[in-house]
């Protein structure tokens, strides 16, 4: 055992050299995410000066994966889920690629963004499906809470440190450069799911795709298993909390960056930086948060109250450095409950079903963001804001907290009788 692994918790992944290895090639490709990230919408709202315009990019990020999440659910129970992985990796690379060859030939136009949105996310709902599938099979019970939140830091930190870089150099690479280094990234993830299996092998429950068992059935099955723990179906549901307040800042960071505080491209990647730096900082110290404090059935209610309160706040600030230390806090807030959702989701679910599960709580996320996105994309857009500001960009973080205080009214009659109940069983 190493100097390092020596000192991790028993119930820390990090103790295993594959999953070290697959945080290595996730951090890479994470990076990669956030020069996309900052390409796309920057040049976006820079042709547009229109949060409603980058909302239906995030529309087009989104609504097409609805039609494929039944599909992707069965799909990631029946084959080889790190296969899957890889698959999705590659034909991301292809997007992203395709995207530099046509900036080369000079005949990008910036309409043709939506275009990749929706193409790209027909494989986000897929690999996210088939991670968290993934981490079930090849972790046990015990680890789990580490790693997702390990995954929430290290996908988080290379994310907004692609971010923060991209928006830094944005001035010399240009948008050709982060879909470049973005193709680039993928391509790294794919060559690391096809080598992980020297020391994570395939498992083989899952069905033979020369079964006689239609989708339907399969779908049907999962539904019931739905149905059978009710409790566990509404709380796993609040794993949309990081979801909104991403999509969140996705249409309102960019224009709150460039015509609030005049902080140009840079200020774009500090902010979106200092989000991501909230949620890593959330995935390091909530294990340790909660061996020292223990779980409490409160504990998703008051991270979205803090959640709500420091996205009021944003509303309020006058300069870049404040802006960024309270989306900090809003980042920490917001994938603590994503953490624990995503966590209890993977505890009890079977490992046969967990595809056909997680698929369905996907389909219920996506009928409820895209709503929640255009509705946010249409306030930020108006003459002036309705609530507290005059500046329309500063009342619709009002807005959104709001939205998360509602959220946070709802876990208290959901989350919180479920986890009562889990730490009562316990």
């Amino acid at each position: 055992m190493s100097e390092v692994t020596r000192f991790l918790a028993p119930s820390n992944p990090l103790r295993r050299a594959g999953y070290r290895y697959l945080m290595s090639f996730s951090l890479l490709v994470a990076m990669g995410g956030g020069f996309h990230f900052i390409g796309s919408y920057w040049i976006l709202y820079t042709d547009t000066s229109s949060p409603s315009s980058v909302a239906w990019l995030i529309l087009a990020y989104w609504v097409p994966s609805l039609f494929v999440m039944p599909f992707a659910g069965v799909l990631v129970d029946r084959w080889n889920r790190r296969l899957i992985l890889a698959a999705t990796c590659a034909y991301l690379a292809t997007l992203s690629s395709a995207v530099a060859v046509i900036m080369v030939t000079g005949h990008f136009q910036v309409e043709y963004l939506y275009l990749y949105g929706a193409l790209s996310s027909l494989a986000h709902g897929v690999y996210w499906n088939a991670l968290l599938a993934y981490l079930k099979d090849s972790l046990t019970t015990e680890e789990l809470l580490h790693a997702n939140s390990l995954n929430t830091a290290l996908f988080q930190g290379g994310y907004l440190l692609g971010a923060g870089l991209a928006g830094i150099l944005f001035y010399w690479i240009d948008a050709l450069g982060c879909f470049a280094i973005d193709a680039a990234s993928l391509s790294i993830g794919v060559l690391g799911w096809l080598t992980i299996t020297r020391w994570f092998a395939d498992k083989t429950h899952f069905r033979d795709a020369s079964t006689k068992s239609s989708f339907l059935i399969d779908y049907w099955e999962g539904l019931q298993h739905v149905r059978s723990d009710w409790p566990l179906f509404l709380f796993a549901l609040f794993a949309i909390v990081p979801r909104i307040s991403a999509q969140m800042l996705n249409v309102l960071v960019v224009g709150f960056s460039k015509d609030v505080l005049s902080a140009g491209s840079a200020g774009f990647g500090v902010l979106d930086m200092a989000y991501g730096f909230g949620a890593m900082g959330c995935g390091f110290g909530l294990p340790l948060f909660l061996r020292r404090f223990k779980l409490r059935a409160t504990l998703p209610t008051v991270a979205l109250v803090g959640a709500a309160i420091s996205c009021l706040a944003v509303s309020f600030t006058e300069n870049l450095a404040t802006a960024a230390v309270v989306l900090a806090c809003f980042g920490a807030c917001a994938h603590t409950v994503g953490i624990l959702a995503n966590t209890a989701l993977q505890r009890e679910a079977s490992p046969e079903v967990i595809g056909r599960i997680t698929s369905t709580i996907q389909v219920c996320q996506y009928l409820m963001i895209p709503p929640i996105i255009w509705w946010l994309g249409e306030y930020a857009s108006m003459e002036q804001g309705r609530l507290i500001h005059q500046v329309v960009l500063r009342d619709s973080f009002v807005a959104g907290s709001v939205l998360l205080l509602c959220i946070a009214g709802i876990s208290l009659v959901t989350a919180y009788p479920f986890l009562r109940r889990s730490l009562a069983d316990d």
